[in-house]
């Protein structure tokens, strides 16, 4: 693995809050269950400055806000984290993954002044006013268009994401016309790989019924992951090779926890919630279990958390230098899945595609 000295990139997640309820997003289990394993929690600006030093901003090429769980604008101090990396280093790019439904048109218009030159806001937009909040349930669409509207007028740079799903696929053409009037400045059609199983996916409501399905889009670039794979996916993670994305990026992830990880896919297994029986429980305990040995021969997760050990003591420690590539060589399973290359192309068309798909599922 790489030293602390050559990190390029952080990712992090200042928050593990959100207003909306994604069906296919960790939080909440196909929309309608909530995940008993999340505990809401917020880096605030004290504890950022703690953990993330000025000198080790300055060092970074780009410091990304999205992670699994929570939307960074939810975060009350996100201006004042954002001022402390613009004043650490001017040239460190600011990139935020957000659904854009919270906040004032005034709070955007001081989040478009206070960010640096270098940086990037991405809309979760899925559809248009009839069709966008059959996935982003809990957000309101025209809110977002104000929101975005404010931003981008205050000099805001922004990017429209676009996941396609058979409900909203014809609307991709009217979604680009409109991000063009707005001031976008780039739009990002997608698909989600969160179709495993069934090429459906079921949308519950609180009482755990189901309220209504989605579909992927009816010309789908994706390979569908079906039940016989999922079923099977020891004997077929086997077969595949790692190559660890971060590694040659040089970056690394912290959680809304103050935890550090190598990715937010790493991150995010020890708080994913699958019911027992469901399909993916026996892969997601693999995962988990597998993933905790690893770290408790790193140190253990009290020794990830930065309050307790800095960057630098746990990147350049022994167990996190060797423990990580053990766990890409002995196949990882969530090292797998994200970073696995196989013969066939049973997960995904390509590594590089799939986490590009999976970076703004949230």
């Amino acid at each position: 693995m790489y030293s602390y000295d050559e990190i390029k990139h952080l990712h992090l997640e200042i928050t593990s809050n959100c207003q909306a309820k994604c069906p296919q997003c960790a939080r909440n289990y196909h929309g309608g269950v909530e995940n008993p394993l999340l505990e809401i929690v917020d880096i605030d600006i004290d504890k950022f400055k703690e953990i993330v030093p000025v000198d080790f901003i300055k060092q970074l090429e780009a410091v990304s806000m999205c992670g699994n769980y929570g939307d960074p604008i939810i975060n009350r101090d996100l201006i004042p984290i954002v001022e402390y990396i613009r004043q650490s280093d001017e040239t460190t790019k600011v990139d935020i993954h957000t659904n854009g439904s919270a906040r004032t048109e005034e709070w955007w218009k001081e989040l478009a002044i206070t960010l640096p030159e270098n940086h990037q806001v991405n809309f979760a937009l899925d559809g248009l006013a009839d069709t966008h909040h059959l996935y982003r349930i809990g957000t309101d669409f025209d809110k977002i268009i104000k929101n975005a509207k404010a931003f981008i007028d205050a000099g805001g740079k922004a990017r429209w994401i676009f996941i396609k799903f058979k409900h909203n696929q014809h609307q991709v053409d009217a979604a680009k016309q409109l991000a063009e009037q707005l001031g976008f400045d780039s739009f990002f059609e997608k698909e989600t790989s969160r179709f495993i199983g069934d090429p459906w996916f079921d949308v519950l409501d609180k009482e755990g019924n189901v309220d209504y399905r989605l579909e992927g889009p009816t010309e789908s670039k994706l390979v569908f992951v079906d039940r016989k794979t999922v079923e099977n996916y020891r004997e077929i993670f086997k077969g595949a090779r790692v190559t660890c994305a971060v590694e040659q990026e040089k970056s690394i992830y912290i959680d809304a926890w103050g935890r550090l990880w190598p990715c937010c896919f790493t991150g995010a297994i020890p708080y994913i919630y699958v019911p027992q029986g469901q399909l993916g429980y026996a892969y997601r305990e693999d995962a988990k279990k597998q993933l905790l040995e690893l770290v408790d021969n790193i140190g253990g997760l009290d020794f990830l958390k930065i309050e307790n050990s800095s960057i630098r003591e746990i990147v350049d420690s022994p167990g996190w230098q060797t423990e990580w590539d053990r766990g890409f060589d002995n196949n990882q399973p969530v090292c797998v899945r994200v970073c696995g290359e196989f013969d066939e192309p049973v997960l995904s068309q390509s590594k590089d595609q799939f986490i590009e798909l999976e970076k703004f599922d949230e």
